[in-house]
């Protein structure tokens, strides 16, 4: 056997584990950085509902004509935003799909301009009580 045919059949055997090793470096690195995204956006997600929720039960227990702002860090994959009666639902964009958050509050809850948020960013809402039993959530 030559030098030369030894450098070769190395140089081949690199090649084809390179070949191997490179394309599953790469699954498992895109794999993990959309589980990432999917981690981050579900806790944001949890954290918008959930100071929401928090400031509209503040601001409805304090009484007629209190309010408050507050401001809210919308994640990548945002599909909506809405409110019923005495809950308010977040919509995203997971790996499984579309993932509803929901937080239920003590006030019935009327909202503002929330239909306008479409897009990933930050917004103020300003968090009002209307009376006893309604709260007012307006996108300022």
């Amino acid at each position: 056997m030559k030098k030369g045919q030894v450098s070769v059949e190395l140089m081949i055997i690199i090649g084809i584990i390179l070949i191997l090793i490179i394309p599953s470096i790469v699954f498992v690195f895109n794999f993990i950085r959309n589980e990432g995204n999917d981690d981050f956006a579900v806790s944001q997600a949890d954290v918008i509902t959930s100071r929401i929720k928090y400031t509209i039960n503040m601001v409805g227990s304090t009484g007629t004509g209190s309010a408050l702002k507050t401001e809210i860090e919308i994640p990548y994959g945002f599909e909506g935003i809405s409110t019923e009666e005495d809950e308010i639902i977040l919509k995203i964009w997971t790996s499984p799909g579309l993932t509803d958050f929901a937080k239920v509050t003590d006030y019935q809850i009327i909202s503002n301009g929330l239909d306008k948020i479409k897009a990933p960013g930050t917004y103020i809402l300003e968090i009002s009580a209307l009376n006893e039993t309604y709260v007012n959530v307006t996108l300022m």
